[in-house]
């Protein structure tokens, strides 16, 4: 019995990642952090740009190569829009606190008016 390498940690999270994301869509990925996200899709970047391309490659291989890529994509398209989202909702918080001091600003000036 041959000893097989150990898979380390990053590769067993990546491997639980694809079979989630094969299982569940963009769906299962609702519970990851965007660092894991964007390294997910790092991992999946590269492994097209390694795949075998050209014209001598199986229909198979072209297959995988083409799932691939739409996987590419969809995963690109959703941590885009939860960067999105992240970004909209600091907007927004920014936007509430800003709302919430300026009426304390425009009291301040009237009592420095009225002061004088």
């Amino acid at each position: 019995m041959p000893d097989e390498p150990k898979q380390s940690h990053l590769e067993d999270k990546l491997a639980v990642m694809d079979h989630v994301y094969k299982r569940y869509g963009r769906d299962g990925l609702k519970e990851y952090a965007l660092a894991d996200l964007t390294l997910f899709l790092d991992a999946k970047q590269l492994a097209f740009r390694d795949a075998p391309k050209g014209f001598n490659v199986s229909e198979d291989q072209k297959a995988a190569n083409r799932l691939l890529e739409l996987q590419l994509k969809d995963l690109t398209g959703y941590i885009n829009t939860q960067l999105a989202g992240a970004n909209l909702s600091v907007l927004q918080r920014f936007a509430r606190q800003a709302s919430s001091q300026e009426p304390q600003g425009k009291t301040q000036q009237r009592d420095h008016g009225q002061e004088k």
